[in-house]
């Protein structure tokens, strides 16, 4: 329990200037904290493959889209396998067998919300 309210905590403590810079980011205007986080987000559009500077058509779009979602089917299949070995599990749910996870993980991609728990 005090696990969970700590984490409410910080997510309060941090919506107001998160929410401020993620406002000044769509702004063209520099900010002080651009210093801090302009460097991991070159990092990551390096790892990527990403030019933030280019335009996107919706061929490198659709790509990039088909990419992410992979990566988010990946980490939500191993998630829901190791589901018993992460932390905030207070009820201590084992994780999914390997079928189920597939089932859930693609059930979730495409949106379909059919889960069989």
């Amino acid at each position: 329990m005090n696990e969970v309210l700590l984490i409410y905590a910080v997510a309060l403590l941090l919506a107001w200037p998160l929410g401020r810079y993620l406002a000044t980011i769509y702004s063209p205007r520099p900010t002080a904290l651009d210093r801090l986080f302009g460097p991991v987000e070159w990092v990551l559009y390096r790892a990527i493959g990403v030019d933030p500077l280019a335009p996107m058509h919706w061929k490198a779009y659709g790509k990039a889209l088909l990419k992410l979602h992979v990566v988010l089917a990946l980490l939500v299949l191993v998630i829901l396998m190791q589901q018993g070995r992460l932390p905030l599990n207070p009820d201590g749910i084992a994780g999914m067998s390997w079928d189920l996870a597939l089932h859930t993980t693609a059930s979730f991609i495409t949106n379909t919300n059919q889960q069989h728990y």
